[in-house]
């Protein structure tokens, strides 16, 4: 019996350590949006369109190596001035690069972080419409929700820096965006 005592209390105090923070939303028939910590709360059948909450995206970069381009072996000097100064290639097949990327994959990218934020603002919006009527609102549920309204707001923050920073690297690579 003693040990059970202070087992049962580190074990408790250990607790929110393992606590999971995965949020995963989809959206059924209706198109209402809904939100869960976890899968099993998923209607199966929207299992599959069900998206995790702010999973990294990781960035997809597509090189095509052109073989027209290899027989010619242009001098690494030429090559290397062609991309630094932006000019298009030789082979009007070839897209321009941009620090790397073409014109297409810095728009999507803008377009995905501009989606990211506006979806973020305006769950932020949908918390703040919720606590304006606490009349009807448990304790529990109000605390709850401020606690997610705070989160969102660090959540934004950082979407912002990082499209602040995405477009600094978009300007330097001179990216028409």
């Amino acid at each position: 019996m003693k040990f059970i005592i202070p087992l049962v209390l580190f074990s408790l105090l250990l607790t929110p350590l393992v606590a999971s923070a995965d949020i995963f939303r989809w959206v059924d028939d209706r198109g209402v949006v809904s939100f869960t910590d976890n899968m099993g709360n998923v209607p199966a059948r929207f299992r599959a369109k069900a998206v995790q909450v702010d999973a990294p995206v990781e960035s997809v970069q597509e090189v095509v190596i052109d073989q027209g381009a290899a027989k010619e072996k242009p001098t690494a000097t030429a090559a290397k001035d062609k991309t630094e100064k932006n000019e298009p290639a030789d082979d009007p097949k070839k897209k321009k690069l941009f620090g790397g990327k073409d014109e297409a994959t810095w728009k999507k990218e803008a377009e995905r972080m501009n989606f990211q934020v506006a979806d973020t603002e305006k769950q932020m919006t949908e918390m703040r419409d919720r606590l304006a009527d606490t009349s009807k609102m448990s304790r529990t549920e109000f605390l709850s929700l401020q606690n997610s309204l705070k989160l969102l707001e660090k959540r934004l923050e950082g979407q912002k820096s990082q499209q602040d920073g995405f477009m600094d690297s978009a300007r330097k690579a001179g990216a028409p965006l």
